[in-house]
């Protein structure tokens, strides 16, 4: 009997899960500050999705791309409404997210620090430069890896 290959890429479920909960930790911690409940709990929420995702396949790849957002090749829920974060995405000029196994949760808390503060990091590349003084490690902007 031969062994069972780790998939190719996150599941469908637990992908919709990943875009839930990024989409809402997105309006959340743009809505509240960092320390408010909501912010801190869907945070958390999203680190538990993607760390699922990590579970099948790593990376987990976030990509934005002719307006629409995707986990791996699964396009978001339809019902979500991601115009906001659409914007944001465009105004920074950020293609892909991409979160390594290893990932922490204090990566993602500096990850979201960064990434909702558009007037000190005004572009993809400055958000990069800040992570990387951070030592954020394990979650990139606009990384690709080419399979």
């Amino acid at each position: 009997m031969k062994p069972k290959l780790k998939d190719t890429k996150v599941s469908k479920k637990i992908s919709e899960k990943i875009c839930r909960t990024f989409s809402l930790m997105f309006n959340r911690t743009s809505m509240y500050k960092l320390d408010h409940p909501f912010a801190i709990q869907s945070i958390d929420q999203a680190y538990k999705a993607v760390q699922v995702g990590l579970n099948e396949f790593s990376p987990v790849v976030l990509t934005f791309n002719r307006d629409q957002f995707f986990i791996e090749d699964e396009p978001f829920d339809h019902r979500l409404n991601t115009s906001r974060m659409a914007a944001h995405f465009k105004k920074i000029g950020i293609q892909s997210i991409s979160f390594e196994k290893g990932v922490t949760k204090t990566e993602v808390v500096e990850f979201v620090k960064i990434f909702t503060d558009s007037t000190t990091y005004s572009t993809a590349v400055m958000m990069k430069d800040a992570l990387s003084k951070k030592r954020v490690s394990n979650l990139k902007v606009n990384h690709f890896i080419y399979k």
